[in-house]
């Protein structure tokens, strides 16, 4: 029920809010997916190599930083045990 754009119950919207509402959405949904289907996505092989790349990638730095910090301990035990 609704009188002069007053609404019969507060924090309730009329239709047309709320149509234009679902249509925003809508527009929104139909947008996102316009862009996804633009979008060029790798194939099994080229995520497979990309992966593989990024694993190892994380090896190498991860013993990179294990070298660093094990070298830098005994650097400065060695300096502290010396003064």
């Amino acid at each position: 029920m609704e009188t002069d754009g007053i609404t019969a119950f507060p924090g309730t919207s009329s239709n047309g809010d709320t149509d234009r509402m679902r249509k925003q959405i809508r527009d929104t949904y139909q947008g996102i997916i316009a862009e996804l289907k633009k979008c060029t996505w790798p194939t099994r092989d080229e995520l497979w190599n990309s992966t593989v790349v990024v694993i190892i990638s994380v090896l190498m730095l991860s013993v990179f930083v294990f070298a660093a910090d094990w070298l830098s301990q005994f650097l400065i035990r060695l300096v502290t045990w010396t003064l």
